[in-house]
């Protein structure tokens, strides 16, 4: 058992445009991500012992969170896994979520609570975190 497993995202421009009308640029997002990567990896140095997968913020669409999720889980099992999103969310539609960068045809990417709830199976470790930054 490792003791860290960790996904970390930040999305500041999405590539919608204004099809969606709703997606402003944000200021911290990656900033936020990035800082949170090092945090991780000053506190586990050791690759050994700490499974950190940052993913960008232009490959950041729902197959690229799932690729992430399943890439980490399949390493090991860990005392804690770690899960960052900074980015846009929907609370007012019939399915809010965090909202990811679009598929290939420009669909609205969004991580579901329950697409979440899913992912987070994936690893059965003893203390899962995760935290999603509301702007």
């Amino acid at each position: 058992m490792r003791p860290l497993g960790a996904v970390v995202l930040g999305i500041s421009t999405y590539r919608y445009g204004a099809s969606i009308g709703y997606a402003p640029p944000l200021r911290y997002a990656v900033g936020d991500a990035d800082a949170i990567r090092g945090y991780l990896e000053a506190c586990w140095p050791e690759k050994t012992g700490a499974v950190v997968r940052r993913i960008a913020e232009s490959e950041a669409d729902l197959a690229a969170l799932r690729a992430a999720f399943a890439e980490v889980a399949a390493k090991d099992s860990y005392d804690l896994f770690f899960v960052f999103l900074s980015g846009h969310g929907l609370v007012a539609s019939p399915k809010p979520g965090f909202v990811v960068q679009p598929d290939a045809a420009g669909a609205l990417g969004l991580a579901t609570a329950e697409e979440l709830d899913r992912l987070l199976s994936l690893e059965r470790s003893p203390i899962n975190l995760y935290h999603i930054r509301r702007p």
